[in-house]
């Protein structure tokens, strides 16, 4: 049953490249607190797969996304009954550094897509709000995956407002 709330969980993300022509789903997304999240045990070797809990983080961009290996994060997918092929057509082949509240950096996957807007969307430095799921958890930490953001800066709307505002205009009244 783990793979299957998964296995949805991947469907949902594989939208994400269509957010605004589809409409993201912000709402199940639960707030949560990445250092809380980093305080949870890790297993001693390999990874322990979670079932893709859908997270809403407010850090602080640290570096834009830069190439990173990602073969873990595919792995542990494909492991928890994500087919093969519903992951290759979305690129995950950078990672983005943040800062949470008590000063962790942390390097998190991202979807390539969101790459060029999250860098003319939001500075270095600045807040900004991140929809991920939890895909695993190794010795290192979490293997978190951005699939939308939503830009803190001063009421600029950012792609996800967009597409968030797009979404309840198109909702019938």
């Amino acid at each position: 049953m783990r793979a299957g709330k998964f296995a949805c969980a991947v469907a949902a993300l594989l939208l994400v490249s269509n957010a605004q022509a589809l409409g993201f789903d912000f709402a199940r997304y639960q707030a949560a607190d990445l250092d809380a999240i980093l305080a949870q045990p890790r297993p001693q070797s390999g990874v322990d797969l979670h079932r893709g809990e859908p997270l809403k983080l407010a850090v602080t961009l640290v570096a834009h996304g830069a190439a990173c290996e990602t073969g873990m994060l595919k792995r542990a997918m494909i492991a928890s009954g994500i087919p093969k092929a519903a992951i290759d057509p979305v690129p995950m082949t950078r990672c983005i550094n943040v800062r949470s509240a008590k000063g962790a950096v942390v390097s998190l996957f991202v979807q390539d897509p969101l790459v060029p807007s999250l860098q003319s969307e939001v500075a270095v430095g600045q807040p900004v709000t991140l929809f991920v799921i939890h895909v695993f958890t190794g010795r290192d930490g979490p293997g978190l995956l951005v699939n939308e953001f939503r830009a803190e800066n001063g009421g600029t709307p950012g792609k996800a407002r967009q597409a968030e505002k797009k979404q309840t205009e198109n909702q019938p009244q």
